[in-house]
């Protein structure tokens, strides 16, 4: 490794664009606590690795191995899961990973209309409302339906 590289290994820049704007750094590029992180998130689902921007999300969905930070839906029924840990969270290397699993699990428990109905209490809109507003889902709502059941059962894609 060049000389140089090691001076830089400690440097972290953070630049975020919207569509149709430049480049720009954030106006926090570090938190004090995890809320402010899922806030951050769930109002810009794109910052997500894969970031579609077309993503319904609900903050604290419940299942019955916790409450997922953040679960979001794009308008095919792709469901996501997302959790959020600081930096300084020791336990975010070592247990988020088993955490999302278990959480992956209890969704597949959920039937849709389960799923349905506690994404609309915790987003305060119905799920399909959630997921129009970002964009109308490809296909008819059974259509949608049926992928967000894909997904759910056990070994579905997403």
């Amino acid at each position: 490794m060049p000389r140089w590289w090691r001076g830089l290994g400690k440097v972290k820049v953070v630049l975020i664009r919207r569509s149709g704007e430049s480049w720009r750094s954030p106006k926090v590029t570090a938190y004090s606590n995890e809320d402010a992180l899922q806030s951050l998130v769930a109002t810009s689902p794109q910052l997500l690795p894969g970031g579609a921007a077309a993503l319904a999300v609900a903050r604290e969905f419940p299942v019955a191995a916790g409450s997922i930070d953040l679960v979001g839906v794009d308008p095919d029924g792709e469901v996501v899961v997302c959790e959020c840990k600081l930096e300084a969270n020791r336990e975010a290397r070592r247990m988020v990973v088993g955490q999302l699993f278990a959480y992956a699990g209890a969704l597949w428990e959920l039937s849709f209309d389960d799923f349905s109905e506690r994404f609309a209490s915790q987003a305060k809109a119905s799920l399909t409302e959630a997921v129009a507003k970002w964009r109308r889902p490809t296909g008819t709502r059974s259509s949608f339906a049926s992928g967000s059941r894909r997904t759910l059962r056990p070994g579905g894609s997403g």
